[in-house]
């Protein structure tokens, strides 16, 4: 082997060698960092967006409360007493029903304990009605 074909096979041998760096250098370390980043981008979206549908629930869960708190009854249990009479005693009526009696709740026997000796979040006010009429007419004031 002369001295040009010993310089031109090692300017190959360099080139390979680059290439060969270059190559191994692409499979080994820039490929899989370039699929960990879209990974990692995929997954922040991923969160961003749960994190959205998470304020969204959270923003309405705060809107049904609000909405839910004006049409409950106050938590005084002497009020709700009565504001639950006066809407109860025109509905039925309104029914066709012919009310004879309606007993209000004894507010003495009105505590509740929740199940595990939590407190109750709500107490059931529990009404007796003595009234005359038919089916249909029943059937109207239970809807």
């Amino acid at each position: 082997m002369n001295p040009r074909e010993r310089s031109l096979m090692m300017v190959l041998l360099l080139i390979l060698a680059v290439f060969g760096g270059i190559y191994l250098a692409w499979t080994k370390v820039l490929a899989p960092l370039r699929d960990y980043n879209a990974q990692i981008e995929n997954l922040e979206d991923e969160v961003f967006k749960k994190e959205k549908a998470n304020q969204m629930v959270l923003v309405d869960k705060a809107r049904f409360i609000k909405d839910w708190g004006k049409k409950s009854l106050p938590k005084s249990p002497n009020q709700a007493v009565l504001d639950y009479a006066k809407y109860l005693d025109p509905l039925l009526q309104k029914s066709g029903l012919k009310i004879d009696q309606i007993n209000n709740p004894n507010l003495n026997e009105l505590k509740v304990a929740a199940p595990n000796g939590k407190k109750a979040g709500h107490i059931p006010l529990l009404f007796n009605v003595n009234a005359k009429g038919d089916v249909k007419s029943l059937a109207t004031a239970l809807e």
